[in-house]
């Protein structure tokens, strides 16, 4: 049931096996992200700005998931609308411009100017 020493006798069970397996025990057990983070001592980092959180953080559902600070969340939002509102403006501009072709309207300086 042990594993064996070179000689072939076997290895007395040693402190840091159980300890693995209480840690496991305890991350088999844990129910949220936190307390599976603190059994494993892990930390959980912002996706935004690479520092770790704390006990308040945002999960974020954006174009991806990611956990955040509460003020990195805001600035990513803001990103993201940024970015819809940059794609909205190029897509109003294209159809600006195509109905402007299809209907020759807008001024034109070249055929203006005698």
């Amino acid at each position: 049931p042990y594993p064996l020493w070179p000689s072939g006798r076997p290895q007395p069970p040693s402190p840091c096996n159980e300890a693995s397996l209480d840690k496991d025990l305890a991350l088999a057990q844990a129910e949220s992200l936190w307390e599976r983070c603190a059994a494993d001592d892990q930390v959980v980092m912002c996706q935004q700005c690479g520092l770790p959180v704390g006990q308040v953080a945002y999960t974020m559902n954006g174009k991806r998931k990611a956990v955040m600070h509460g003020e990195c969340a805001g600035q990513f939002l803001l990103q993201e609308m940024r970015e819809e509102e940059a794609e909205r403006r190029r897509r109003e501009a294209g159809l600006k411009a195509q109905r402007r072709a299809d209907y020759d309207i807008g001024w034109r300086g070249q055929a203006s100017i005698p």
